[in-house]
């Protein structure tokens, strides 16, 4: 897989799985993709077509309509939700939640019980927040 295809596969099962803090071991996906054929030599990779996801003891399916370009899942309803479960892009967060987090500057151990994200990104927000 891509790294565009990953995140890709992210994007599609993000309304219903924190891919930050509910991927655990024993959790799979399946993948229909396009491949980029020239000449019958494989060249790229294309969209994905559809995908299966078991997390923990859920089994999420979405399928790519060509008309609508929206995934949906195995009934019809859309893939996309009102809310995202991670509002945050995890791939943003640089160190995450550790009882055991050893301070950068001071060298303690102490329970570190938040995400940390890159001071442009706090900075940008705050400005949105404050806008609104």
């Amino acid at each position: 897989m891509t790294a565009n295809q990953i995140m890709e596969l992210a994007g599609i099962f993000g309304w219903d799985i924190d891919f930050a803090l509910d991927i655990r071991s024993g959790d799979y996906f399946k993948l229909l993709y396009q491949e980029k054929v020239v000449e019958g030599e494989v060249i790229g990779r294309g969209k994905i077509i559809a995908a299966i996801f078991k997390n923990q003891n859920d089994t999420f399916t979405a399928i790519f309509d060509d008309k609508t370009g929206n995934y949906y899942d195995e009934n019809g309803r859309a893939m996309k939700k009102a809310f995202l479960r991670a509002p945050l892009d995890f791939r943003r967060v640089t160190s995450n939640f550790n009882p055991n987090r050893r301070h950068p500057v001071t060298g303690k151990v102490r329970a570190h019980r938040a995400p940390i994200m890159p001071l442009q990104l706090v900075h940008r927000f705050g400005q949105q927040a404050m806008v609104r």
